[in-house]
């Protein structure tokens, strides 16, 4: 069995903070951390792609940065985006807009840009060998 998942930047940063959720966000918060707490304990290990790190702590005065890379769980699998992740988002990316069918941008009006960060995500995660990817994005 394959016991390693990835998760998005959204589940990643309910589940992983140190302030409580905001109301609008505390079901969420609980749905992922029910999430994480049930892959745990089925024995899943949660792989983290290295550029997601660097989303999720943008936001923060440098200080809480260094803090937030210091605090993060040792049973996270950190991957980069190395060669292999590299040739595996030249297929996604392929796929995605140089075959017959481009139409995928325009009907669900998602920015290029975008959709490159969600598949360097999902790349990440297929090179560090992780069997499921969880997102909130459609």
């Amino acid at each position: 069995m394959n016991n390693k998942v990835c998760l998005d930047s959204q589940i990643f940063g309910w589940v992983f903070r140190d302030d409580a959720p905001s109301p609008e966000s505390a079901q969420k918060y609980a749905q992922s951390e029910k999430l994480v707490k049930n892959l745990k304990k089925a024995g899943y290990k949660i792989v983290i792609p290295e550029i997601m790190l660097s989303e999720i702590a943008c936001p923060l005065p440098e200080s809480k940065q260094i803090e937030f890379y210091d605090s993060l769980d040792n049973g996270l699998i950190i991957c980069p985006f190395g060669r292999r992740a590299s040739m595996i988002l030249s297929r996604i990316l392929h796929q995605q807009y140089f075959t017959k069918d481009k139409q995928y941008k325009n009907q669900h009006n998602i920015v290029k840009a975008k959709m490159k960060y969600d598949a360097m995500l999902l790349a990440c995660a297929v090179d560090a060998g992780a069997s499921c990817f969880y997102t909130i994005d459609a």
